[in-house]
Formats: structure tokens, C-alpha cells, sequence
């Protein structure tokens, strides 16, 4: 769902860079645990987010279909550091803008951005990462993405009907992203792109 009572461009105009939330992420992490809240998961996701950045390719195919994008669009993007699958997901949107000179991506921490959360809920949730498609020049609403790819969707469904514990729903996704290495991440993202 997407709200039009929001002003997209000015919250991509007040974002970060994906490689200045990177570096903070890594702050994060590097801080002594009882500092900081959910410690262990900055940790966790910063390694993820090394990992992944070092592994993460685009097809041919991929860079082909990314190619044919000719309108400036900006992915405004709803994330906060602990967020495992938004350590899963930023280093893929990442390397996307990096193929394309038509596209930008702008963070915004969830929680220091509560309307723009209200606005953009997931089931009434607050899930993240939202990746927000915009036109760059008006701040136009083009498309939403996330918390996460399809796969991950069908096993957070069979989580909330019980059919696998919260420890397999963990266990399952983080193997399922591993399996992936982002390609249905990217391939989600060029489907919103293309329509």
C-alpha cells in the first residue's frame, strides 16, 4: 500500500547513501555490546552485508533488461541496521543502482521516520527493509518492494500458520537467501522497474 499523503522527495533528500549506512552499521558493530541494542544482530549483518558486496553479480541478462531502463528513478529505502533482511537486500539493491546511470538509492532509518513508515505498513506491520521506487525529478510513487523476496514471503506465511517454528523459519530463509545470492532480490526489482 502506498500512502500520497507523504512527500517522498523530501525524505530522499534528508537519506543516506547505502555506503554511509554500510559504515554505520559497522560503528554499530564494532561498539561494545552492552552499548547498543540488538548488538549481536549489527554484527551479524555487518559481516552479511561484507560477505554479500564481495559475492553479489548481476547476470548478462540482468545488466540487458537494466540497460533498457530510461526514466531517472530514485529507490527511497525504509531500513534500520539490525534488520536481517535488510542486510540480505541493500547490498543487491546496491549493486543494481551501481549497473544503472538512471538509478539512486536513498536510506531513511524506519524508526526516526515513523510517518513515512505508517505509510508504507506491511500488513499492518512495520516490517522492513521497503525499497520505495520514485520518480527522481517529481518524487512520484512508481512501485513498492519488500521486506522480502517471494520465497522469504512463503515462509514467513507458513511461520504465522504454524507450520514451521520461528528457529526453521529463521533457518530456512537464511538458507534460502544464501541459495539465491540475491538473483530473485534483482529480478523482483527489474519486473517494478520494467512495468
Amino acid at each position: 500500500m502506498q500512502s500520497n499523503t507523504v512527500d517522498l522527495k523530501s525524505y530522499a533528500e534528508k537519506g543516506i547513501s547505502f555506503e554511509t549506512y554500510y559504515k554505520e552499521v559497522k560503528e554499530v558493530a564494532g561498539k561494545d555490546e552492552n552499548e547498543v541494542d540488538f548488538h549481536s544482530y549489527y554484527v551479524l549483518n555487518a559481516q552479511r552485508m561484507d560477505r554479500l558486496q564481495k559475492k553479489i553479480t548481476l547476470s548478462d541478462q540482468q545488466k540487458e533488461r537494466l540497460s533498457k531502463i530510461n526514466r531517472k528513478i530514485t529507490f527511497l529505502i525504509i531500513t534500520e541496521g539490525w534488520c536481517g533482511d535488510a542486510a540480505q537486500s541493500l547490498p543487491v539493491v546496491q549493486k543494481i543502482v551501481e549497473a544503472s546511470d538512471n538509478l539512486d538509492a536513498r536510506l531513511v532509518y524506519r524508526d526516526e521516520n515513523p510517518d513515512l513508515m505508517d505509510a508504507y505498513l506491511t500488513n499492518g506491520g512495520k516490517s522492513i527493509p521497503i525499497v520505495i521506487g520514485m520518480d527522481s525529478a517529481t518524487g512520484e510513487h512508481i512501485f513498492r518492494w519488500g521486506p522480502r523476496p517471494e520465497f522469504g514471503n512463503a515462509l514467513l506465511k507458513k511461520f504465522k500458520a504454524e507450520e514451521i517454528t520461528k528457529e526453521e523459519f529463521q533457518l530456512e530463509l537464511q538458507k534460502a537467501y544464501n541459495k539465491d545470492k540475491g538473483a530473485a532480490i534483482v529480478d523482483e526489482l527489474l519486473s517494478k522497474l520494467e512495468s
